[in-house]
């Protein structure tokens, strides 16, 4: 437990903890009840059902949800915004028989659920408990990743994929590298974030995804070019000073890893071999069975929406499959072609619209927290052109709604 955080607030969110908790730890949400034919009951749904119930018979907590929608106005425009995308999704699935129409309607339910819950646990933290909260989140995260991950290696002694929490990962990655050079505190605390920094940076390792490496990499350009020729706060020489002794002290932490641990060795030396390496060779781009996967599902869907105009405008209809590798499918490696091909460019510019309106409140942040969380939002858009994200993870969309949830309240932070 993190000094500051006390027993009562433990307590108070307890429940709200173990349903994040079931969300992030990988293959937790895969147990539940069965309710019907093909249709189960997750421990996920039924936690969330708790919570739904606990509020409702608590009074103060109720009251407290309303408060923070009054203090948050933009609360109530985002929980109105999704909850139009749950109820059109949903009049869509009545007539689709299909239980994966359920799981995609409840995804996105989840997301307002989850918006819900983090805006009430948030609503009268300060900056630095709010910090402490993501910090924890990124421990247990990394640390379930990384278990699981050398569970399944000792199984079958081969570094195969596993991807779980990719985008709440590389997010928070990003917002902690950004929150050590624009935020000013003792070196004990540097340490501490480096640590968690660590923690998260052998977890992305794990999942052995180049997308991630995509994600930093376009985070951080966009972040410098911003500070650059945007940022009005110019860094002092002590937080660039300190910024590159957390930079160093990440890597130090990491080299003597890697050096000490033959399963974090054998791991780097696959991921740059087998998934780097793989697709440049003899001194030019190859593409793996991923990416050609990848490229022909941007083939087909585009082809397969040109040849319809109102299709192209409106979309196919929830669950509209095509055809892949000669297999009909209806899971699309991306969000964004995911929602092109079920709900056309109208569905895409809806979404980019809400995308867009949570960039315009980041940018009237005005704390040093604007660069962490401008971060944290650009990494989970790069990632949504490569994931199917909210539609069909809890995990990312549990990210997501950390995402909306950080922005919201620390706008409400003077500077």
């Amino acid at each position: 437990m993190v000094k500051g955080y006390g027993k009562k607030i433990v307590d108070k969110y307890i429940l709200v903890y173990i349903y994040i908790l079931s969300c992030i730890i990988p293959g937790v949400s895969d147990y539940g009840i069965s309710i019907a034919d093909g249709i189960k009951m997750s421990i996920v749904d039924i936690l969330a059902l708790l919570i739904i119930i606990t509020f409702l018979l608590k009074k103060d907590s109720i009251k407290k949800i309303f408060l923070s929608f009054r203090h948050n106005k933009n609360s109530i425009k985002v929980l109105a915004s999704i909850a139009i995308y749950v109820l059109f999704y949903g009049y869509i699935s009545i007539f689709i028989n299909d239980i994966s129409a359920i799981r995609i309607v409840r995804n996105i339910f989840l997301v307002l659920f989850d918006y819900l819950v983090l805006n009430y646990m948030f609503c009268n933290e300060d900056e630095n408990k709010i910090v402490k909260k993501l910090m924890l989140l990124g421990i247990v995260a990394s640390v379930a990743n990384i278990y699981q991950y050398k569970k399944r290696y000792d199984l079958s002694q081969s570094y195969d994929l596993f991807r779980s929490n990719e985008t709440l990962l590389v997010s928070l990655f990003v917002f902690f590298i950004f929150y050590i050079m624009t935020n000013k505190f003792k070196l004990s605390k540097n340490i501490h974030v480096s640590i968690v920094t660590v923690l998260i940076l052998i977890a992305l390792i794990t999942q052995q995804e180049r997308t991630e490496i995509i994600a930093f990499a376009v985070t951080f350009i966009l972040l410098f070019l911003y500070y650059i020729f945007f940022y009005k706060e110019r860094l002092k020489i002590a937080y660039i000073i300190k910024s590159i002794i957390f930079i160093f002290i990440v890597l130090a932490i990491f080299v003597y890893f890697y050096n000490n641990n033959d399963f974090l060795n054998g791991l780097v030396n696959n991921y740059i071999k087998n998934r780097i390496n793989i697709i440049y060779s003899n001194h030019s781009f190859n593409k793996d069975t991923s990416l050609s996967t990848r490229s022909s599902e941007f083939v087909i869907i585009g082809d397969l929406m040109s040849k319809n105009i109102l299709s192209f405008f409106c979309g196919r209809g929830l669950l509209a499959q095509y055809c892949l590798n000669g297999v009909n499918t209806f899971t699309v490696d991306s969000f964004w072609l995911w929602i092109f091909l079920d709900m056309g460019v109208i569905g895409v510019l809806i979404f980019s619209i809400f995308f867009v309106y949570i960039i315009f409140n980041i940018f009237k942040i005005k704390s040093r927290y604007k660069m962490p969380v401008l971060g944290f939002c650009i990494a989970t858009i790069v990632m949504t052109l490569f994931t199917p994200n909210f539609i069909w993870r809890l995990d990312d969309g549990l990210s997501f709604a950390i995402l909306m949830a950080i922005t919201f309240r620390f706008k409400t932070f003077k500077s």
